[in-house]
């Protein structure tokens, strides 16, 4: 899943600053990289290359026909939204802490700077 949800952020120009693959979905937090990029475009995508992955290994659909975006404004802090998307593993009793969730991280920062994230900021 991974592997195609890059290939289509690097196709239509977004970085992926958050993901979290829960069981039964998926949050991820990307950021365009040009003026053209469009989130639109980067959903049609990302579903279809997932769900042509997901067919190959097993039966029946991957994804719901629509999608639920939203677009962070200025105001918004978007270390927030790394932690709330991060920390949904917690809130579901996966785990302890949000990155001992091996379905989950940065393409952009690192674990180290994930980490510092939680530990300036313990709400999760």
């Amino acid at each position: 899943m991974l592997t195609q949800l890059t290939r289509a952020a690097d196709t239509e120009g977004f970085d992926i600053l958050a993901y979290c693959a829960m069981p039964d979905h998926l949050h991820v937090l990307v950021r365009g990289r040009t003026a053209t990029s469009d989130a639109r475009r980067f959903i049609k995508l990302a579903k279809q290359l997932t769900e042509f992955a997901h067919r190959r290994r097993w039966r029946g659909r991957l994804w719901q026909a629509s999608a639920w975006d939203r677009v962070l404004r200025n105001e918004d802090d978007t270390w927030d939204v790394i932690r709330y998307i991060l920390a949904n593993p917690v809130r579901a009793g996966l785990v302890a802490k949000p990155l001992d969730y091996p379905h989950s991280g940065s393409l952009v920062c690192d674990r180290a700077d994930l980490l510092a994230a939680f530990e300036q900021c313990p709400r999760t």
